[in-house]
């Protein structure tokens, strides 16, 4: 595995560490505006459906702008959104942090078409297997942070 590779597992893990942080914690950050569950829930649904609408949008930018440069504006997207979730005044900007976190939080598809594009066919199942790895330390370990 090239140290290619490893950063962008790590990129992964960051993105998927920020999510399994953020999403066990979301009920408590909109108390103070809401307090029904739905409306949690919406929240939650938001993230997904952003991703869901900018993987495609995402991949053809990587396509054209390359697939580093678009990772690194996923990664500084998240923190963006990150920030703006912490320093949200009100439920709108919660809102526009939860859909820009989704946007941005879409970098798997980019990432595993780099571990295609750079890898032989002999080693792509082991690049595949760090990006999976990532994917899970990162959910699991965003989510024993947010418990702590």
């Amino acid at each position: 595995m090239s140290r290619h590779h490893v950063i962008v597992a790590g990129s992964v893990l960051v993105d998927m560490l920020g999510y399994g942080l953020i999403m066990p914690l979301l009920p408590f950050i909109v108390k103070t505006w809401v307090s029904d569950a739905t409306v949690i829930g919406l929240l939650g649904s938001l993230y997904a459906a952003m991703q869901l609408l900018a993987a495609p949008l995402l991949g053809t930018l990587s396509d054209r702008i390359g697939r580093r440069s678009v990772l690194l504006i996923c990664l500084f997207g998240s923190a963006v959104a990150y920030l703006g979730l912490a320093l949200a005044g009100s439920l709108p900007l919660v809102i526009l942090a939860i859909a820009l976190g989704g946007a941005a939080g879409s970098s798997m598809p980019v990432a595993q078409a780099y571990i295609a594009d750079t890898t032989t066919a002999e080693r792509r199942a082991q690049g595949f297997g760090l990006l999976g790895a990532a994917f899970g330390l990162g959910l699991i370990g965003g989510s024993a942070i947010a418990g702590c």
